[in-house]
C-alpha cells in the first residue's frame, strides 16, 4: 500500500493545481456501470457524474479552508470519498480541524439546498437518508430524480467521512479534536486504533449486507475495509518510523505522501520480494527526480512573480502566478518547520 497514491490518471492542471484521478474511482465506476440489468444504463451513468461532481465539490471545500488560511494545494488526488492528497495547512490542530471540516460541510450545504428543492416539488420520496440505498430509478430520468441522486452521494460523503479512519476526513478531525489534550503522538495512535475497530466494523457489516436488498454494496464495503484498516497500520508504523529516525520530519496522512518522499526515509528491512522491491524505489526515485525538477522551475519563475508583486501588488497577479506564490510559500515553510 505504500505506493497507494502512485495508482492515478493525470486529469490536467487546474488554476495551477495538478488534478489526479484515482484508479478506486474508475474501478467504482465500472462496478456502477455494470450493475443490474434491470436498472437503466442510464441511470448508473448519473450517478457516476454525479458522485464525480459531489467528490469535485467535497474537494473544493478543502481548497478553500486552506487558501483562507493562507495556503494553497500542490495537487488534489480523488478517490470515490474525497482527496486523498489534502490540502496543505500549518502543523496545528484548529488549522487541520477547519481545513478537514470544511469537505463535510461542503456536501452537507448541498444536501441541504438540494433537500429544500424536493420539499416544495413534494418529492420527498427521493430523499434517502440510508447511505447504502441510492433512491429508486424511474422509467424516465426527471430532474427530480437526479437531485435526489445529487443529495444521496453529497448526504453519503458526509456519513462516510465522519468515520474515523485515515485518510478520511473524521480521523483528521478526530486526531484535531486530542491533540491539544494528549498530544500528538498519543492523538495519531488512538485514532489509528478506532480506524482498525471502524475498519472491521464495515467488514462485519458487508458480510451481513450479503443477502440484504443492500448487497451492491458488499464489494465495495469489503475493500474500502480492508484499505482503512491497513492504512491505519501504515499510521502507526509511520508514527514509530518517525521517531526511531531523528531527522525524520513528522508526516501527516492528511497532507498525503509528498513531506513523507522528501524526508530521508527509516531503514526498514527489505521484503522477501526483491525484485517487486526494486521496482517500487525506481518508481518512487522518479517520481523525487520529476518533483524535484518541477519545483526547481518553480523556483526559477519566482523572481518574476517577485518582481511583479512588488510592482503591481497581490491583485497584479495572475491565478496561475498567485497559485504558484502559494506553492512556493507552503513548500519554504515546510522546510523551516523541518
Amino acid at each position: 500500500m505504500r505506493d497507494f497514491l502512485s495508482w492515478n490518471i493525470y486529469l490536467g492542471p487546474v488554476r495551477g493545481v495538478q488534478v489526479r484521478l484515482h484508479i478506486f474511482f474508475l474501478l467504482l465506476a465500472v462496478m456502477i456501470l455494470a450493475g443490474p440489468n434491470d436498472v437503466p444504463l442510464s441511470y448508473r451513468a448519473v450517478c457516476v457524474v454525479v458522485l464525480f461532481c459531489s467528490v469535485v465539490w467535497h474537494e473544493l471545500g478543502h481548497c478553500f479552508a486552506s487558501h483562507k488560511l493562507g495556503y494553497g494545494p500542490e495537487r488534489v488526488i480523488l478517490w470515490p470519498f474525497g482527496g486523498l492528497d489534502a490540502c496543505p495547512c500549518a502543523h496545528d490542530p484548529q488549522h487541520e480541524w477547519a481545513t478537514a471540516a470544511a469537505g463535510m460541510l461542503a456536501n452537507f450545504l448541498v444536501c441541504v439546498v438540494s433537500f429544500a428543492v424536493l420539499l416544495a416539488a413534494r418529492q420527498l420520496e427521493l430523499v434517502s437518508l440510508n447511505p447504502l440505498l441510492p433512491p429508486a430509478w424511474e422509467e424516465t430520468l426527471s430532474w427530480e430524480l437526479v437531485l435526489g441522486l445529487v443529495f444521496w452521494f453529497n448526504w453519503m460523503l458526509v456519513l462516510v467521512n465522519l468515520l474515523p479512519a485515515f485518510p478520511l476526513d473524521g480521523a483528521q478531525v478526530l486526531r484535531a479534536m486530542l491533540w491539544p489534550h494528549f498530544g500528538y503522538r498519543t492523538a495519531m495512535l488512538q485514532v489509528a486504533w478506532f480506524a482498525k475497530i471502524t475498519a472491521i466494523v464495515l467488514a462485519v457489516v458487508a458480510l451481513v449486507l450479503y443477502d440484504g436488498p443492500a448487497q451492491f454494496a458488499t464489494v465495495p464495503l469489503l475493500v474500502l475495509a480492508t484499505f482503512l484498516f491497513f492504512a491505519a497500520r501504515q499510521e502507526a508504523d509511520r508514527l514509530q518510523d518517525q521517531e526511531n529516525d531523528e531527522g525524520l520530519f513528522g508526516y501527516d496522512f492528511s497532507q498525503g505522501y509528498t513531506s513523507l518522499e522528501r524526508a530521508t526515509e527509516p531503514k526498514r528491512r527489505r521484503p522477501r520480494l526483491a525484485p517487486l522491491w526494486n521496482w517500487l524505489e525506481e518508481r518512487r526515485e522518479t517520481r523525487l527526480r520529476r518533483q524535484q525538477e518541477i519545483e526547481e522551475q518553480e523556483d526559477a519563475r519566482m523572481d518574476d512573480v517577485l518582481a511583479q508583486l512588488h510592482r503591481y501588488g497581490l491583485e497584479g497577479l495572475s491565478p496561475e502566478d498567485r497559485a504558484l506564490l502559494n506553492r512556493v510559500s507552503a513548500r519554504y515553510r515546510s522546510r523551516l518547520r523541518s
